[in-house]
């Protein structure tokens, strides 16, 4: 379910804001309205192209696709698949938001993202007992266009 989220003042002053493209300024928010508590979002370039841009034909998926690769290359999103779904973490998301007593009775409705003494690229982690249980296997990966 999307929820409200804030945007600061100074969103649109910082520099790795400032460097993406248009399209990538407009994608960036909409993730966050898609994101769980702990930033984690299921990603699909197709589902953002409606949902973030709905009245702008000449978007296609590919674009949407594009935007969120310079996002990732920024290191202000990491992509991880998990039971053959990827997944996009927006980093240091839960510093700049705040959450309601529903969404926090609700709790997270995705797969908590790799620990982050994990961030290498291609590197296969276990999750930690008691978020997904053992058995089940991240991968963690730099762009969305390598996940798959």
């Amino acid at each position: 379910m999307a929820r409200a989220r804030f945007i600061r003042p100074e969103f649109y002053e910082d520099d790795k804001v400032g460097s993406l493209s248009f399209g990538a300024r407009l994608l960036y928010p909409r993730t966050w309205i898609e994101a769980d508590m702990q930033g984690v979002f299921e990603w699909n370039p197709k589902i953002f192209r409606i949902k973030a841009f709905p009245h702008d034909e000449k978007v296609r998926a590919e674009h949407v696709q594009a935007w969120m690769d310079e996002i990732a290359a920024q290191g202000m999103v990491e992509f991880f698949t998990f039971e053959g779904k990827t997944f996009g973490h927006i980093l240091h998301f839960v510093d700049h938001q705040s959450f309601t007593s529903s969404e926090v009775k609700a709790g997270n409705r995705h797969p908590a993202p790799p620990s982050p003494g994990s961030r290498t690229e291609r590197t296969s982690v276990k999750s930690a007992p008691g978020r997904l249980g053992s058995d089940k296997s991240l991968t963690l990966v730099r762009r969305a266009s390598d996940c798959g």
